[in-house]
């Protein structure tokens, strides 16, 4: 349903994002560990983002990233920077250049096009940013 939506919720992306979490924990038998914080200035009810703006990069975690553990966990942290929402997700996974799959994942460059169309017709900025920080 709410992939239909122009905006939704960053409460209801939460409710989305966990949901998803539990189904594909189930589906992959894995126990995943989900840990999402706001800061207390965000009104979770109020502030709008994109719907199933998190769910590519959560799916990469849980497909790629957490291939051979038993328990995967994901920490997203939602913070502001004056005016701007900056979203922090993070993984205890192999990171992006340990992963064997020969799946060449497209998640970061489609959120980067629908983020670059969405800035074009609203007159918004978004930036996205990755990092690998894997170490072993």
């Amino acid at each position: 349903e709410v992939s239909r939506e122009e905006s939704i919720s960053l409460q209801d992306e939460i409710s989305v994002i966990k949901e998803y979490c539990v189904l594909e924990g189930m589906r992959f038998n894995r126990q995943i560990d989900l840990q999402i914080t706001a800061e207390s200035e965000i009104d979770l009810e109020t502030t709008q983002i994109p719907p199933l703006l998190l769910q590519p990069f959560i799916e990469n975690s849980l497909k790629h990233g957490f291939k051979d553990l038993e328990t995967g966990k994901i920490d997203i942290f939602f913070k502001k920077n004056y005016n701007r929402l900056l979203i922090e997700i993070t993984d205890n996974g192999r990171g992006f250049q340990q992963t064997t799959s020969t799946h060449n994942s497209l998640s970061m460059e489609i959120v980067k096009e629908r983020l670059a169309l969405i800035a074009n017709s609203k007159n918004k900025e978004f930036h996205l940013y990755s990092e690998n920080t894997f170490s072993e």
